[in-house]
């Protein structure tokens, strides 16, 4: 994927609750996202712990890669928990 970026998404790990994880230049970062309606992501940023100079590329990046699989995404602010 452009920029090194790959992602995996792992679904309903427990009930509604899937965990995706992005990878950036060799580096993994996880969390658990919620599908609060059918095929709408919540997603908290904030809880990958992402490089804050990467941030903007990587949100980008995993928003064109969900919506080709037909998610709607809302970035939430803050963390999940």
């Amino acid at each position: 994927m452009k920029n090194n970026i790959e992602f995996k998404l792992e679904k309903n790990i427990h009930m509604y609750n899937h965990r995706l994880t992005i990878i950036y230049d060799n580096e993994e970062y996880s969390s658990i996202i919620e599908e609060n309606t059918k095929n709408c992501l919540n997603i908290w940023l904030k809880d990958f712990n992402l490089p804050k100079d990467k941030e903007i590329d990587i949100r980008f990046a995993l928003y064109n890669w969900l919506s080709k699989q037909e998610y709607n995404v809302v970035f939430e602010k803050g963390s999940r928990v």
